[in-house]
Parts: C-alpha cells; sequence; structure tokens
C-alpha cells in the first residue's frame, strides 16, 4: 500500500510540473492536449526478444488505486490515455483493461486506445467494452514467419488472423 502511495505522489508531482509548463506555454496559444501511455504490466505471454518487457510477473495497481489515478489525470488535463503492457489482456482475462477504458472513456470523457498482441482478445470483451475504445492497435512485426521466430513472436499469418478476428 506503501507503494501505491508513493507511486501516485510520484505521477502527481510530475504531472504539476508538466502541467506548469504548458500552462506557462499557452499564454499566447493553445495548449497541447496531453496523452499519456499507461502501462498496465509488464507480463507478456510472447517472448520477443527485442522487447524490454522481460517480467513475468503480474504486478499492477489494484482497479480502484488505478481509477483514481486516472482521475488524477484527467484533471491534470489528459485528453487521452493509451493502455499497453506487456500484454493488458492477460490481467483477468481483460476485465482490468476493459474497466480502465470504460472509466476513462465514460467518467473522465477521454480518448482510449489500447496496444496488444491481439492473441488474448475475446469476442465476449468486445461485447462489453468495444464501445468505449476509441483505438484498438494490435503489435505487428512482420508478415514473414522466419523473421516473426527469431524475434520470439508467432508467425505473421497468425498475427493476421487476429486483426480479421478482432474486425468482427
Amino acid at each position: 500500500m506503501i507503494l501505491i502511495k508513493v507511486v501516485l505522489q510520484f505521477f502527481q508531482h510530475i504531472w504539476s510540473i508538466i502541467i506548469q509548463y504548458f500552462h506557462q506555454q499557452s499564454h499566447t496559444k493553445q495548449p497541447i492536449p496531453l496523452s499519456v501511455n499507461y502501462h498496465l504490466t509488464r507480463a507478456c505471454n510472447y517472448r520477443c526478444k527485442f522487447c524490454f518487457h522481460t517480467s513475468l510477473t503480474n504486478d499492477r495497481l489494484p482497479l480502484d488505486e488505478a481509477k483514481r489515478g486516472i482521475r488524477l489525470l484527467q484533471q491534470a488535463g489528459t485528453k487521452k490515455i493509451n493502455f499497453s503492457g506487456g500484454e493488458p489482456f492477460l490481467i483477468e482475462q481483460g476485465r482490468y483493461v476493459g474497466e480502465l477504458t470504460r472509466f476513462a472513456k465514460e467518467e473522465c470523457q477521454m480518448a482510449t486506445s489500447i496496444v496488444s498482441n491481439g492473441s488474448l482478445i475475446s469476442e465476449k470483451w468486445f461485447e462489453k467494452y468495444s464501445n468505449y475504445l476509441d483505438i484498438l492497435a494490435i503489435s505487428c512485426d512482420s508478415f514473414d514467419d522466419e523473421c516473426n521466430r527469431q524475434a520470439g513472436r508467432t508467425n505473421g499469418y497468425e498475427t493476421h488472423s487476429q486483426i480479421g478476428h478482432v474486425r468482427r
């Protein structure tokens, strides 16, 4: 619990500096809308050799604390939030990222996006949460099977199939 408070205090401090900077810059022009990348977890079901997320743990903030952080970001002027990882759909079969997306869109009026490898997104998830999502970005590094194999990813055809599944 202490770690959560320290993390939230850190974000509050950083955002106050950013907001102060943009406020000073905005006397003569419209302020730039802020966008935040929120890395929910470092855990991933792929083992890409180039990825900086190498943790197998699934540490994350409790849902209420994460929502509180999103509310603070909204109050600081954030207009768009991008959820990523690791793989954000690993947490609670996507319910966690779904609830945060719903909260950010519905209660904080933010534009929302998720970056995913696409392998864990279910039709059930889309039925429940797609109305709160503006952009879904599926990672695609290559359509060459050998290149993907060497990188530690699935093959390009599987990525193509995942994108087709998501579009339905």
